[in-house]
C-alpha cells in the first residue's frame, strides 16, 4: 500500500484486533507472572478430564506465561505481523477449545479461565468462549497490507 493511500475499514478494524489480541496476552502474561503461582484451574480440569497428560500440564504452568510475553512483545512491535496474527488466532482458538472442553457442556457455569490470574469467581464459560471466538476469527482475515500498519513498518519508514 503506497503512502497517499487510506486504508480501508476493514484493514483497521482488522488492526485494531491484532492489536487488542495482543495486549489482552501481554496483560494476561504479565498478570500470572507477578501473582504467586498457583495451579490453573483449567489445565487441572483438563487433566482430570484426560485430555492432558500431567507432563503438559507441567510444562504449560512453567513456561505458558513467558511464551505468551514472548509473542506479546513480539505481535505488539509487528514483526511477521501476518504470521503472528495467524499464531495469536490459533492460540485463542485452541485456547476456546480447552474451555468448551472443561466446561463439558455447562456452559453457563462459571469457570475461572486463569488468564489474569485465579479469581474467586469467575465467567461463564460461555461468555469466554465467545470473546476469544470474537477475537481470534478477525485475525485469520489479515492479509499482507497489515504490516503497513504496524510499529516495525513505521518505525522502518521513519527512523
Amino acid at each position: 500500500m503506497s503512502s497517499w493511500q487510506r486504508p480501508h475499514w476493514q484493514q483497521i478494524l482488522i488492526v485494531a484486533d491484532y492489536y487488542l489480541a495482543a495486549l489482552l496476552l501481554l496483560i494476561a502474561s504479565l498478570v500470572k507472572l507477578w501473582t504467586t503461582p498457583e495451579p490453573n484451574e483449567l489445565l487441572q480440569a483438563l487433566y482430570e478430564l484426560n485430555f492432558l497428560p500431567f507432563s503438559a500440564v507441567l510444562f504449560l504452568e512453567r513456561w505458558q506465561a513467558p511464551l505468551e510475553l514472548l509473542l506479546a512483545c513480539a505481535a505488539l512491535y509487528g514483526w511477521q505481523a501476518e504470521k503472528l496474527a495467524w499464531l495469536l488466532a490459533t492460540l485463542y482458538l485452541l485456547f476456546t477449545g480447552a474451555l468448551a472442553l472443561a466446561s463439558q457442556g455447562y456452559l453457563l457455569l462459571p469457570i475461572d479461565c486463569g488468564c489474569f490470574g485465579n479469581s474467586n469467581g469467575g465467567n461463564p464459560a460461555l461468555l469466554l468462549i465467545t470473546r476469544n471466538a470474537l477475537i481470534a476469527l478477525p485475525l485469520l482475515f489479515a492479509k499482507g497490507s497489515i504490516r503497513s500498519l504496524t510499529l516495525h513498518s513505521f518505525l522502518r519508514k521513519h527512523c
